[in-house]
């Protein structure tokens, strides 16, 4: 007897997230359930509600969409607990651990379709995220944070090694750092910290001080905190100051 091989019927992320963004726009969700009954119909093999869902997104729509594709990629990198995205969601609580489901959308969900994919199982983590209004609502960026340095320009920087982490999605480290006047940086490394060439001093932990070379390769906003952030390469560790003792 042959096995019959079940095809799982698959959606491209982007879209699915604009389709999102009109559902809320034309107020036909206002929240998790209602998104969700909203995104079943359109995502139903129907002619006419393929139709309905081919209607006309605005600019808006599109950015809505980016900025929460965005969301999902720095949840990705991020290790803090479900409780720190401020949020509950009672409709969802048995539906396992919320940030987890919407970290693992960017990377083929559920199912694990491919990069930029995901089933059908997983536009009820799409709900929640439209659910969410951490990012949905436009904010300025914190006045208070500037980035470091100027892009492309390799230069010295005294900074604080703030946290490390092994992110095992991506198979890397990540390295969050900040300047004398509080301003955020990351970089990435494919080993740990300790492991780092250090040119003067013991070898690197977190809350260290250091003197760093290093490259400004990215200026962007974090989702999380609203401030600017610097992305660094090509790091270099010149001199390692050690733990301040006010720390």
């Amino acid at each position: 007897m042959k096995t019959r091989k079940y095809k799982i019927k698959t959606y491209d992320l982007h879209t699915i997230l604009k389709y999102a963004a009109v559902i809320v726009r034309r107020k036909q969700g206002t929240d998790g359930p209602s998104i969700l009954a909203a995104l079943g119909e359109w995502t139903t093999p129907s002619r006419r509600l393929k139709h309905a869902a081919r209607k006309p997104q605005t600019r808006t729509d599109a950015k809505k969409a980016e900025r929460a594709y965005k969301w999902l990629l720095d949840l990705a990198l991020d290790d803090t607990s479900t409780r720190s995205l401020g949020v509950t969601l009672p409709w969802y609580n048995e539906l396992g651990d919320l940030k987890e489901n919407l970290a693992r959308l960017t990377s083929g969900g559920s199912d694990d379709v491919g990069v930029g994919l995901i089933s059908g199982g997983d536009l009820i983590d799409v709900a929640a995220l439209f659910s969410i209004t951490l990012w949905q609502e436009d904010s300025e960026v914190s006045e208070e944070s500037e980035y470091i340095g100027e892009l492309n320009i390799r230069s010295e920087f005294f900074l604080k090694l703030i946290s490390t982490r092994y992110i095992a999605s991506k198979d890397c480290f990540v390295h969050n750092v900040k300047d004398r006047k509080g301003n955020d940086g990351v970089f990435f490394s494919s080993g740990p910290i300790s492991e780092f060439e250090v040119q003067e001093g013991p070898a690197l932990k977190q809350l260290d001080c250091m003197l760093v070379a290093a490259t400004p390769k990215n200026h962007d906003v974090s989702s999380f905190t609203n401030n600017k952030q610097t992305r660094f390469n090509r790091i270099k560790i010149l001199l390692n100051v050690g733990v301040p003792e006010s720390a």
